[in-house]
């Protein structure tokens, strides 16, 4: 973050910055979730019918099933504002320091 920094990216930004992609993490991690959920059922589904005779319906997600996903997509976004909020905190020096 020094690096952006050092070539004029505000405090500010730098913390926007972290905080998107955060919440874009978050958010390409619900949808990957879902998919994969509808892909292994869509493959194992037949399987298990077959064998165990056990149906699992593929349906849409419930309103509870969202509720719950968004909570979660919150505190993603809000764990990311640890991250953001420590670079904002960070000056330029301290960044650039070799240790």
């Amino acid at each position: 973050m020094a690096i952006l920094r050092s070539v004029g990216v505000s405090a500010k930004e730098i913390t926007l910055l972290l905080f998107a992609e955060a919440s874009l993490l978050s958010i390409i991690g619900a949808i990957s979730g879902f998919a994969l959920q509808y892909i292994l059922l869509s493959i194992v589904g037949p399987i298990l019918e077959s064998k165990y005779a056990l149906y699992i319906p593929i349906s849409a997600p419930s309103s509870r099933e969202l509720i719950i996903v968004s909570v979660f997509i919150i505190f993603g976004s809000l764990f990311g504002l640890i991250p953001a909020l420590k670079a904002y905190k960070t000056s330029l020096n301290n960044g650039l320091l070799i240790k």
